[in-house]
């Protein structure tokens, strides 16, 4: 808890994923747990590159695709990266917006591109907004910001700060008329 909370103060407008239920789990569970994490990151292409970012990117996210029920699922990570450069080529300074932002894969892929100086991502799913948030930090970025919620709610307040805008619209799951 002590960890999560100062992560949360340090990355104010990220939203951190809750610690893990170490009392439910059980401190062994848990250290099994990040032996196997380890493990696969070790034996990843990007181990030799000492990046979690990336093994998050393409690993991890890969297996939340590969596992997704098909209501909300993860960008795969070459195209975030095609639509990255389509969209922030040319732009001398880039505030990007992804109003249904999931697991941040296309605000990470952003990264890439020094000039990508303000990301911003949202989604209405918490848990997906905390996955995505902890893409953002494993890429290094103290600088970006999640929010939970309606995207149109929040973009209204934004509008104007925002020169581009990266998106791949989720096709399941249900609202409400109103949203």
């Amino acid at each position: 808890q002590e960890i999560h909370d100062a992560l949360q103060a340090e990355y104010v407008g990220l939203r951190i994923p809750q610690p893990p239920p170490v009392r439910q789990w059980g401190l062994e569970t848990l250290d099994d747990l990040l032996t196997h994490l380890q493990n696969a990151f070790e034996v990843s292409p990007q181990h030799n590159d000492a990046d979690w970012g990336a093994f998050f990117q393409r690993e991890l996210r890969y297996e939340l695709l590969k596992n997704s029920s098909g209501s909300q699922y993860p960008t795969p990570h070459h195209i975030a990266a095609l639509l990255a450069a389509l969209a922030l080529t040319g732009l001398n300074i880039a505030d990007v917006f992804d109003p249904a932002a999931g697991s941040g894969g296309l605000l990470a892929a952003c990264r890439a591109y020094p000039h990508a100086v303000g990301l911003t991502g949202c989604d209405f799913d918490p848990q997906w907004a905390g996955i995505g948030s902890a893409n953002l930090l494993l890429h290094g970025d103290d600088n970006a910001s999640y929010h939970v919620g309606s995207a149109l709610g929040y973009a209204q307040s934004y509008a104007n700060h925002f020169n581009a805008i990266l998106m791949n619209p989720p096709f399941g799951g249900s609202r409400s008329a109103r949203e």
